[in-house]
């Protein structure tokens, strides 16, 4: 695999939005959102495989017209272990011990007030499964591509309520037939 890039988050606090089995999403700047990766605890992939792996497959959905947050590129995060693990941090620094020492990651585009699905409090139940239903029709567009999208529910979906949009999100652990 090519060296990778050293991403700089220029001294803007990062802030952990959420974390999961494989890795950490984290806000590294106004306009990008990053996932970070631990090593795979299946001992299947490093840090730098996991996000080239998840990046790619987030390229092609895009590419795609696929509604995914823009894909941007894979970078490693040395500046995570000294911004984001302190006392301040929300998962009380539970990561310092999974985070390889330069982990690596894929930056997206954030979208502005993009919330996980399963916390949003709808008017309705119509209203819900009309959400769901979008989500329901990308997935079916990522399977006629050859997707295989394992790990599929609320949570590996963010939705904007402004634009009334739904955008997929973790790849880990989906395949390519």
């Amino acid at each position: 695999m090519e060296d990778l890039m050293l991403y700089s988050t220029s001294g803007y606090p990062i802030q952990v939005i959420g974390a999961g089995y494989d890795g950490l999403v984290a806000r590294v700047s106004m306009d990008h959102v990053a996932k970070v990766f631990f090593n795979n605890r299946r001992g299947k992939r490093s840090s730098k495989d996991s996000a080239r792996w998840e990046f790619d497959i987030a390229e092609k959905l895009f590419g795609n017209g696929i509604s995914v947050p823009e894909p941007l590129g894979v970078f490693l995060f040395s500046e995570l272990t000294k911004n984001i693990l302190h006392d301040n941090d929300p998962f009380k620094g539970n990561f310092r011990r999974k985070l390889p020492e330069n982990p690596a990651g894929y930056i997206m585009h954030h979208i502005p007030g993009a919330v996980d699905l399963c916390k949003v409090n709808f008017a309705s139940t119509e209203e819900k499964k009309s959400y769901y239903a979008l989500y329901e029709e990308e997935i079916e567009k990522a399977r006629e591509l050859g997707f295989v999208p394992n790990d599929c529910g609320p949570s590996n979906m963010i939705y904007q309520q402004d634009e009334g949009k739904v955008y997929l999100i973790d790849f880990a652990a989906w395949l390519i037939s």
